[in-house]
């Protein structure tokens, strides 16, 4: 039980670098698309994209606007789609139910925008995801 306890922190911790570095896109995109960072689209995106965080936290003009918004991010961006639903597999894992129901349909809804990785979460991947991304969008630096 303590192995299984033991990889469910570190995949958490994964979780945690791909999540930051969602949030920076986000932000990004935010800036991009309206010349503010909007800090309450780009949680809500995250958490989208993540799995993590309830919609109660949000309106519905800030969900509906981070669904258009998290969907230009995974269309545009492979190795962030990756990142996402690696990170939505882990925690619908981790969490599970009800959590993973709410996660499974992230994930449908994913797929109808882009082609899915295959990968079942596991921790070299979601390592080297989180290592990639974290460089990429600078929430994680070398040396």
């Amino acid at each position: 039980m303590f192995g299984k306890k033991r990889l469910f922190r570190q995949m958490e911790e994964y979780v945690n670098i791909v999540q930051a570095a969602l949030y920076v896109a986000a932000i990004t995109l935010n800036r991009a698309k309206t010349g503010a960072e909007d800090k309450r689209v780009a949680a809500a995106i995250v958490n989208l994209l993540v799995g993590r965080g309830a919609a109660s936290d949000h309106t519905a003009q800030e969900i509906e606007t981070a669904r258009e918004r998290a969907g230009e991010l995974v269309r545009f961006d492979p190795e962030l789609r990756f990142a996402a639903v690696m990170c939505l597999r882990t925690t619908g894992i981790v969490k599970g139910p009800p959590t993973s129901l709410e996660v499974m349909k992230t994930i449908d809804w994913v797929r109808t925008l882009e082609e899915l990785p295959g990968h079942p979460p596991d921790p070299d991947i979601m390592q080297k995801l989180a290592y990639d991304v974290g460089l990429k969008y600078g929430v994680i630096s070398v040396g």
